[in-house]
């Protein structure tokens, strides 16, 4: 939120919107910035992570850490960081299923 406030001299936000992990953070936003949050739509998340999904998606950042295209989140348009993406999709195609599924 600081950066939105700082970044582009936001004196509120009308409505935070997100889904999945989108949702936990438009979640988050919404119950720690007071008044400058005005709205929220949390779509197909949870009210809270357990320990075993933080550090699973603690893996799935490090994937996309490691690739070499990353460059810190500068990465070059032409040069997306895809092997470290892949990796961290094929990490939440196992992690998002029961056993069952």
């Amino acid at each position: 939120m600081r950066m939105v406030r700082e970044g582009i001299g936001a004196s509120g936000l009308l409505c935070v919107v997100g889904g999945s992990m989108g949702g936990m953070q438009a979640l988050e936003w919404s119950l720690q910035g007071g008044a400058f949050v005005r709205g929220l739509v949390a779509i197909g998340c949870g009210s809270s992570h357990s320990a075993w999904q933080i550090a699973v998606s603690e893996v799935q950042r490090q994937a996309l850490y490691t690739d070499p295209n990353w460059q810190g989140g500068y990465f070059a348009k032409h040069a997306p960081p895809a092997k470290g993406l892949g990796l961290a999709r094929q990490i939440a195609m196992i992690s998002y299923r029961t056993a069952e599924g």
